[in-house]
């Protein structure tokens, strides 16, 4: 049976479902109809605009069920005046309609990218590299250390695809200004292996890598090592310094045995046995098993940091959890606050084992054997066939070095007398 045209919602809350879908005209709507069917659960009653194109192909577009109050009669009313105008201006609205979405698609998408190019700034950019490094490299903490440093309190709120050279530049400008050129460029190579690290995964944004052309600064080899006078005063002022014991054990292992930071941080107690130190290859610079053997006052230390350290495998452990090492960085800042107390020049735990060596050589200790105390690799063909492992050379000259600190802490070298009697 046919239905009047639909003049307000009462008429359209009164429509009855029928055995078949059937349509209902809207008055003073030319083409906007009701369709009424019978849904899964309930009445459904849907809006729709049916009209012609310009070639006469009869076309359909849904405007929207009937949901009072929230879409009725009167907002169906307006989307069909909307599409209306649609259609006389475009001729089809459903095709206009599908380019007008793509569009608003397309802009909300450069949007939503612009935003997360926006606000993927430098300091996010660090945090995921460093995660990524750390999983691989050994040295991501120094990385982790320089990026936190001197990029992150400059650039770290900018977004990272926005950095330019000038930027990059800026940073290493403040550092060569205060003469720090190794640091310079160290923090340079952080930053380039960064970019090139966010350019090779997509990373928002980021299409270059803004440190290219960027020269490194010219670097001095250090040559700085503490003088007799120096360790004299380093002596009778350590004990009463702001270094923690740990700390103090830490640079004093270090000028005994002349190991690098790293190893000696990392040095686990069952590496000591016998009087010597075995330095696993994994834990070597040059990958090969280094064997050391201590002098009695080095043999001293290590029996009194084993009573400290309890049941850690470390013979030093993190303050706040003893199954950890402690991290290589850890000194850096509480030895340079110390640095006034000592009375001594600013010196690093590197080049304690500068100390170590030229104290060796002016014990008269051969330079080979200097060599080997250091954990260098001797070049040449000699070095193939010399399978010599030098332990009583070392032992000698690593006594009479620790004789002569001893010397300039003004004690009797009590043990080193009896094992050089021996």
């Amino acid at each position: 049976m046919a239905q009047r045209p639909i003049t307000n919602d009462r008429q359209i809350q009164s429509l009855k479902a029928e055995a078949k879908p059937y349509f209902v005209a809207v008055s003073q709507c030319p083409g906007l109809r009701i369709k009424v069917h019978k849904g899964p659960a309930a009445l459904v009653r849907t809006f729709l605009y049916r009209y012609r194109t310009p070639d006469g192909k009869l076309e359909q577009k849904v405007i929207g069920k009937y949901q009072p109050p929230q879409f009725g009669l009167q907002e169906a009313r307006a989307k069909w005046r909307e599409y209306r105008d649609i259609r006389e201006e475009y001729g089809s609205v459903r095709k206009q309609v599908a380019v007008t979405q793509a569009e608003n698609f397309a802009k909300l998408r450069a949007t939503l990218e612009q935003s997360e190019k926006d606000t993927f700034t430098v300091a996010k950019l660090a945090r995921e590299f460093i995660d990524f490094q750390s999983a691989r490299i050994k040295t991501w903490r120094k990385t982790e250390s320089n990026l936190n440093a001197y990029v992150i309190p400059h650039l770290g709120m900018l977004p990272a695809h926005g950095i330019r050279r000038s930027d990059v530049t800026d940073v290493l400008d403040k550092l060569t200004g205060r003469g720090l050129n190794v640091t310079a460029n160290r923090v340079l190579a952080a930053v380039s292996k960064m970019f090139n690290w966010a350019v090779q995964r997509d990373k928002p944004g980021i299409e270059f890598n803004p440190c290219a052309s960027i020269e490194k600064q010219k670097e001095q080899s250090r040559e700085r090592f503490l003088s007799d006078v120096e360790l004299r005063r380093l002596f009778v002022h350590l004990p009463d310094s702001t270094l923690k014991h740990d700390e103090r054990d830490l640079l004093e292992f270090i000028l005994l045995t002349g190991c690098r930071l790293s190893e000696a941080v990392g040095a686990r107690v069952a590496e000591f046995e016998g009087g010597v130190w075995v330095l696993p290859r994994t834990r070597s610079k040059n990958k090969r098993e280094h064997r050391l053997p201590l002098s009695n006052q080095a043999l001293a230390l290590v029996a009194r940091r084993r009573l400290v350290v309890e049941k850690s495998e470390y013979l030093f452990p993190l303050s706040t959890d003893g199954s950890r090492p402690m991290r290589p960085d850890h000194i850096h800042m509480p030895l340079r606050e110390a640095i006034p107390a000592l009375k001594v020049q600013h010196f690093t735990p590197h080049d304690l084992r500068r100390s170590f060596a030229t104290g060796l050589a002016r014990v008269e200790t051969p330079r080979v054997v200097i060599s080997l105390a250091l954990n260098h690799t001797i070049p040449g063909v000699t070095s193939v066939y010399d399978k010599h492992g030098y332990e009583p050379e070392l032992k000698k000259a690593l006594q009479k070095w620790a004789d002569h600190l001893d010397q300039l802490r003004g004690e009797k070298s009590r043990l080193g007398s009896r094992a050089s009697m021996t």
